[in-house]
């Protein structure tokens, strides 16, 4: 089951030090007032990335072929990516750190960021975004006046 990173406050700029298998990755979460969107730094094994903005419903770093990620849930169904300051700290967004099976498992198809999310506890959490036409989706599907259209 993904892991939820929690301590995230309203501050504008924080980091967290994760610890996943004896290893350090160090995540600086960055809120921009004026644009009025979150955004993050992920350091690992040496290595700095920078910049990427929080997004429902998309693997963030899926790029860099590290054998883990980052997603964002929210607790509502608004279907909005965080844009307010508060908005982990007051518990509308959820930030996860998937692990290497998962990104796996979600490339493939095998399985959803819901499924990840809920695991064997069910809290509330929608992760789907709205759906808008002209979307593509990482399961490769396209929406078309509302409707799903298989790639």
């Amino acid at each position: 089951m993904a892991i939820q990173i929690t301590g995230i406050t309203d501050e504008s700029i924080q980091r967290h030090i994760l610890l996943v298998r004896d290893e350090e990755i160090t995540l600086t979460l960055n809120f921009y007032a004026v644009s009025e969107f979150w955004a993050f730094d992920v350091s690992w094994r040496g290595e700095t990335f920078y910049g990427f903005m929080m997004s429902l419903g998309v693997l963030h770093i899926r790029a860099l072929n590290w054998p883990f990620d980052f997603f964002v849930s929210v607790t509502e169904k608004s279907g909005q990516a965080p844009f307010r300051q508060g908005d982990f700290s007051e518990g509308r967004c959820e930030l996860y750190l998937v692990t290497e099976e998962e990104v796996q498992a979600l490339a493939s198809g095998t399985t959803s960021f819901l499924e990840i999310a809920i695991g064997d506890s069910p809290p509330v959490i929608y992760v789907e975004p709205l759906f808008l036409d002209g979307t593509w989706f990482l399961d490769g599907t396209y929406y078309l006046n509302g409707d799903k259209v298989p790639a």
